[in-house]
């Protein structure tokens, strides 16, 4: 209960961030902000894991219960923080380079993930299910990727990647709630090595695709 509040006030405090690159009325903005950050909830909620019995039963119900809540909260962050005198119209349209960003990060993003299984052994269904966890890895990639790139172009370089960073630790917190993790191989390093080599790589890919210049809107 308390973290749950704290998280949630933590997201909301996140919206002053980006607000400025936000257009339309209040509702909009706050729909808008709600599915960016519960986008990359459902798909990490949809990581194929060995106590999973079903989709339905173990994975369906969060998301849509978690995607709700978000969308609510963007909508609550919008009308009690946004300043209509700050809005800022900023073009998100996606150009030529933005799809090989996207490309070229989830492919880290899923170099990463491979060692996590291969060499750090962390909790996951890739050795009994090495496709589905792949596909699921690149699913990660690119959506987290689009997502991000969306923050950037509403923003900067580093408000997308903390909005990315901060989000992500606090989704992965939950897990200590809902589930054991002395039970698992390495314990709590599990949870430490996963979400640390996550940020790792997309945030190294981003500052990567920056440096090279592969598009001068991401540059802060």
């Amino acid at each position: 209960m308390i973290y749950g509040i704290i998280v949630y006030s933590i997201i909301t405090g996140l919206f002053l961030l980006i607000q400025n690159g936000f257009k339309g009325n209040k509702l909009s903005k706050g729909i808008k902000y709600g599915l960016l950050l519960s986008i990359i909830w459902m798909v990490y909620l949809l990581e194929p894991l060995p106590h999973a019995k079903s989709f339905l039963s173990d994975n369906f119900a969060y998301i849509i219960a978690d995607g709700l809540s978000l969308l609510i909260l963007g909508i609550l962050a919008s009308y009690l923080l946004f300043d209509t005198n700050k809005t800022i119209k900023k073009d998100i349209s996606f150009k030529l380079n933005d799809y090989f960003i996207i490309i070229f990060i989830s492919i880290i993003f899923v170099l990463g993930r491979l060692v996590l299984y291969n060499f750090l052994d962390i909790y996951s269904c890739f050795e009994s299910n090495t496709v589905i966890t792949m596909l699921w890895c690149i699913l990660v990639g690119i959506v987290v990727t689009t997502v991000i790139l969306i923050l950037i172009k509403k923003s900067n370089l580093k408000r997308g990647l903390l909005i990315f960073i901060i989000n992500l630790v606090l989704f992965n917190g939950f897990m200590v709630l809902f589930f054991d993790m002395s039970h698992l191989p390495l314990g709590w390093y599990d949870l430490l090595f996963r979400t640390l080599i996550d940020i790792i790589s997309i945030s190294l890919g981003m500052i990567l695709s920056s440096q090279m210049d592969i598009t001068k809107k991401l540059k802060s």
